[in-house]
């Protein structure tokens, strides 16, 4: 960072202005310092008492008695030379190798802002910048540019210093104070300043890459991050602008340090934990970045050691504790105990058998963390040969290479359950045959991790047997299920956790039939088909039943197409075998509501209930008769029937004729109240003509 520049905080001093009209200071002697620019020209006024007593500051004596200063028009100098107080100096010096210096001691950086002495200078200018945009031109060559007020810097501005510094940011009353940047040769200040000092919340970024965020306390790092260009991030606390004290260090190979740091070198000193990538955590003390031979580490599988230590590896007398509560306490070499006939492997294990060299060799019984029993011939280390694995639910036997289980072998469950075949890690993994002693349930086929996984056959108890795929151990995808016993079935199609789920093919031995979507319970889903009791159907279900739109014929030839709900069509068309057609709502399968009747004979228009003709309609019939009217129990009641001879009639019908009591009108006019039969007045009643002819009696019109 450059130092800080002389002028970096500026304000102006009334002391020395002339008096209003004079031309001339009231004392010293006349030198141009600089010169102004202002963008708001301002009247001359006079300084409240407050005012002159606070531009007075910083000891400049002024020349003129309150009385005159009072009475005197106030003018701007040309200039004001501004000395900032000596203090420390920093400078940064970041090298690429942590723990060699790496952000250095900081001596040539100023670290106070704006806490100056004013001097001010013999010339005066003759217009007044109390408030307004300007610029001024300082005398040792800072350019100022922003806003003033009250003769000061105050608000937005931008200060060029001569050294080449820049600050922008806010000004009040001639100081920086609140946001700002400091843009120096070799870094930038981005952040909180208060009465000209770096204070608060603050950024440096420094030209080699470094980077520190955090606390700042007079341009001094206090606590916070700080970043370096090989990956290496600091955080925590600092002590005289350096790293000191509480931190963590996360290095760029991802291994991290928590505790006590000393200086820009981040040297570990005091207690400390290193956390590596894979988990373990290393505790001990540091003497000046070099680690003690005692710790205490913490690995990723449970277990914790307390001893001696070379680099990351026990070394000497110490206590290893395993996930299971088995300790072992005596002398490690290379990381491994060395000991013989009875050993503590690092792993947890337990070996019990010869030893050569800290190693299982010969006839022995190794015994793992987890209580694996391993029994056989040992080289090294390294089971050889035929030999044994006891587990906690099984036993596996095989040519043996290592702790390894062998790819093939047999495994006897301790159920009695036994599996032949591929084997991974112990478990049945490859394609093998499982036999279940308790369930008689037996599996040929592939396996992954113990579960059936691929294609197989699977032949259940009952003789029922399922091919096809499976995924952990469920039937899952592409598969045949065939079912016996007292309701047999074939279902082709697909299946999702362990369930008939998906496209596919239900068929029955009295040859029934579905075919689509079933959903988990086994239940058509959606669109798609079924034969059932001969009568087959195409459309949409939904929970098994017919839903939706569909069509089905039943075996008589009745064709039903629709809008079907829960299994029966409520709205749709029926075509019956010999051309009769409706058109309409229906209730459990009966003409129902509104609708239409079609046949050779007539045409129905009107309502229906449970099947029959019921309520208001309209009939047309094949020999051009129309009747319109209440209609119950499909028979016309009560309406008018109109004949291709414009005669029309009211009253009772049988078999859609007229028949029984009514009256007819006549096309020209007459009218006939009485009995009738066939459409034809037929028995007593009355007959009048248009001529006021009136006769009564027994009437029979041809």
């Amino acid at each position: 960072m450059q130092p800080l520049p002389n002028n970096f905080s500026t304000s102006f001093n009334p002391s020395n202005v002339p008096e209003r009209g004079s031309g001339r200071p009231s004392s010293g002697k006349t030198s141009l310092a600089s010169v102004v620019k202002v963008t708001n020209s301002a009247l001359p006024f006079d300084i409240p008492p407050k005012k002159r007593k606070y531009c007075a500051m910083e000891g400049a004596k002024s020349s003129v008695t309150s009385q005159e200063s009072q009475e005197m028009a106030f003018y701007p100098s040309e200039g004001l030379v501004l000395s900032p107080k000596k203090s420390k100096h920093f400078e940064d010096s970041c090298e690429e190798t942590v723990g060699k210096g790496a952000i250095g001691s900081r001596r040539s950086e100023e670290r106070i802002l704006g806490l100056v002495d004013m001097h001010r200078v013999s010339k005066i200018s003759t217009k007044s910048i109390e408030s307004g945009y300007g610029e001024m031109l300082l005398k040792d060559g800072s350019v100022y540019r922003g806003h003033f007020f009250g003769h000061r810097f105050h608000g937005e501005g931008v200060m060029t210093y001569s050294s080449g510094a820049v600050y922008r940011g806010v000004f009040v009353e001639g100081i920086p104070h609140g946001s700002g940047e400091l843009t120096f040769s070799k870094s930038i200040y981005t952040g909180d300043f208060v009465l000209g000092k770096m204070t608060g919340k603050g950024t440096f970024t420094y030209e080699n890459g470094c980077r520190f965020e955090g606390e700042v306390i007079d341009g001094v790092r206090q606590k916070g991050t700080l970043s370096y260009r090989n990956g290496t991030v600091y955080k925590g606390e600092f002590e005289e602008d350096e790293p000191n004290g509480q931190g963590t260090i996360m290095y760029s190979n991802q291994i991290k340090y928590e505790g006590m740091v000393k200086g820009m070198g981040l040297v570990k000193h005091g207690y400390g934990k290193i956390t590596m990538p894979d988990g373990a955590v290393y505790e001990r003390e540091f003497i000046k970045g070099k680690e003690q031979s005692f710790a205490t580490v913490y690995y990723p599988d449970g277990s914790h050691y307390d001893g001696e230590m070379r680099g990351l590896k026990k070394h000497g007398k110490g206590r290893l504790f395993y996930p299971d509560s088995t300790i072992f306490e005596g002398q490690f070499e290379n990381d491994l105990p060395v000991t013989s006939g009875h050993l503590n492997l690092p792993n947890g294990s337990l070996y019990d058998g010869d030893c050569l060299n800290g190693k299982p060799h010969g006839e022995g019984v190794l015994t793992l963390f987890n209580k694996h029993k391993f029994c056989g011939h040992f080289s090294e280390g390294i089971l050889l040969g035929k030999g044994s694995l006891e587990m906690a639910d099984r036993e596996i036997v095989g040519i043996f290479h290592g702790t390894q289980c062998p790819i093939k072998g047999l495994v006897i469950f301790s159920n009695k359950d036994v599996y032949e075949g591929d084997l991974k890690n112990g478990k049945m993994h490859g394609s093998g045959t499982f036999t279940s002693k308790k369930t008689g349930l037996s599996y040929q086929g592939q396996f992954s991790e113990d579960l059936m996984h691929g294609e197989g056959l699977l032949i259940y108890p009952n003789g029922d047997t399922y091919q096809g795929s499976f995924v952990k151990g469920k039937r899952h995808g592409k598969g045949v299920i065939e079912k016996k016993g007292d309701h047999p079935s074939i279902y082709t199609g697909l299946f999702e956790d362990e369930k008939i789920k998906g496209q596919g093919f239900l068929a029955y031995p009295n040859n029934d039939w579905y075919q689509g979507v079933f959903d988990e319970a086994g239940l058509l889903q959606g669109k798609g088909s079924c034969c059932v009791s001969k009568s087959s159907y195409t459309g949409a279900f939904e929970n098994g039943l017919k839903h939706g739109f569909g069509k089905e014929i039943v075996p008589d030839g009745t064709i039903y197409e629709g809008t079907f709900v829960h299994g029966h069509m409520v709205q749709g068309m029926v075509t019956f075998p010999k051309g009769v057609v409706y058109k309409g709502a229906l209730q459990k399968g009966l003409f129902h509501g509104k609708g239409t009747l079609q046949s050779a004979d007539y045409l129905y228009d009107g309502e229906f209930v449970e099947g029959r003709k019921h309520g208001k309609g309209n009939m047309q019939f094949a020999d051009k008769r129309s009747y319109a009217g209440e209609f119950k129990n499909d028979g016309m009641y009560g309406g008018i029937m109109t004949y291709p001879n414009k005669n029309t009639y009211q009253g009772e019908y049988l078999d859609f004729q007229a028949s029984g009591q009514g009256v007819m009108h006549f096309a020209n006019g007459d009218v006939f109240t009485g009995e009738f039969k066939s459409d034809q007045p037929c028995g007593r009643g009355v007959y009048k003509t248009t001529h006021g002819l009136t006769v009564e009696g027994f009437i029979s019109i041809e």
